[in-house]
């Protein structure tokens, strides 16, 4: 669940109704916010280790020539034998938050594409986000970063999802956390 919850937290990237219909809690910000803030630093790293230097999650906000914005992730599914997975889904801002339908979430394996268990893992996680709606992140400063807490509109991950974030200037190393 721990993995499921990086791959959510960084693809935003991720209560019983619509989690963008509630207006933003006191204190957090607006997603478009967020983005303007860290316009210097856009590597977004997910529960930051600073004794490690690494992160369960590394993404990043792409803007496409047609306007649609794209979350695009890394994280490792485990380290040894190595699979490196990436989630690229189209966010949405509504109701200052980061918002996508999760059955628009795409994920590959970049390494470790033979690996049975790297396989079975991918496959789950994309079999329980299918389920899931839309899933939005709400964004709180705290400390040199965020609090993150996504939601899902149905499913097994019917938040909140509580997650930290930190924006870099270039991507932190990965750490699996299985």
């Amino acid at each position: 669940m721990k993995r499921l919850t990086s791959a959510l937290a960084c693809l935003a990237l991720t209560a019983c109704m619509s989690p963008s219909a509630a207006p933003l809690p006191a204190g957090a910000v607006s997603f478009a916010q967020v983005l303007q803030d860290n316009a210097s630093t856009p590597y977004e790293c997910t529960d930051y280790n600073p004794a490690t230097r690494t992160c369960a999650a590394v993404g990043r906000y792409v803007q496409q020539a047609d306007g649609t914005l794209l979350s695009e992730g890394l994280f490792l599914l485990n380290d040894q034998p190595r699979a490196l997975a990436r989630g690229v889904a189209p966010v949405r801002v509504i109701g200052g938050r980061a918002c996508t339908q999760a059955s628009s979430l795409q994920f590959e394996l970049l390494e470790g594409a033979n690996d049975p268990a790297a396989q079975f893992a991918l496959g789950f996680m994309e079999e329980l986000m299918a389920g899931a709606g839309e899933v939005c992140a709400t964004y709180t400063p705290s400390g040199d970063g965020y609090s993150v807490s996504s939601q899902a509109q149905s499913g097994p991950l019917r938040g909140p999802i509580p997650s930290t974030s930190r924006f870099f200037a270039s991507a932190p190393a990965l750490r699996s956390e299985l």
